[in-house]
């Protein structure tokens, strides 16, 4: 019935058809900006969950390199150091993510990059001088970087609500747009 309505007022109301159209235009416009920030909301997700992951795994590094530093022994130091790779594997991932973020983000003028470097030698170095300083070198090491993570999430964790906010408002504007439209046709 509203198609017809509809059909009917293009025909035969030129004024009314012109605010029908605007209002189109508007509801398109509104549909595709809703898509896209849900796009980047959702890959803004990705990156805080891939943040999450890394996190944990720093902060389980950490927790056995303090263990590591009071004598924990090669034991402490390998399974540090299998932590120390699992947060650079989810570090990876979360620079994946961030990529295809910042690509989402490209309307939105951020620049949100991200570089956690733990250092490879240090691996090698802390097996084989196994040592409080060598420990409390790595220590400080995963600590720097569990800050880097830390402190990119909350950034990414702001950008996202902001996103959220706007999405929020693009849908409701999209909605008084529909109800708008509607009443129009079922008006004339």
């Amino acid at each position: 019935v509203l198609e017809e309505k509809e059909r009917i007022i293009r025909e035969d109301y030129p004024e009314l058809a012109a605010e029908l159209q605007a209002l189109t235009d508007r509801e398109a416009e509104e549909q595709a900006n809703a898509k896209e920030l849900g796009e980047a909301v959702r890959s803004g997700r990705a990156v805080i969950g891939a943040l999450d992951r890394a996190a944990d795994r720093l902060d389980s590094a950490k927790n056995w390199g303090t263990y590591d530093m009071l004598g924990g022994g090669l034991v402490a130091t390998a399974v540090k150091h299998r932590r120390i790779d699992e947060a650079r594997s989810a570090i990876h991932s979360a620079q994946s993510a961030l990529r295809r973020f910042e690509k989402e983000l490209q309307d939105v003028q951020r620049d949100v990059a991200i570089q956690i470097d733990i250092g490879g030698m240090l691996t090698f170095a802390d097996f084989f001088f196994d040592g409080l300083i060598m420990d409390w070198i790595v220590q400080g090491r995963i600590r720097d970087s569990l800050a880097q993570v830390t402190g990119k999430r909350e950034q990414i964790r702001r950008i996202v609500a902001e996103l959220e906010t706007a999405l929020h408002r693009s849908e409701t504007e999209l909605a008084a747009l529909r109800r708008r439209r509607n009443m129009l046709i079922e008006q004339a």
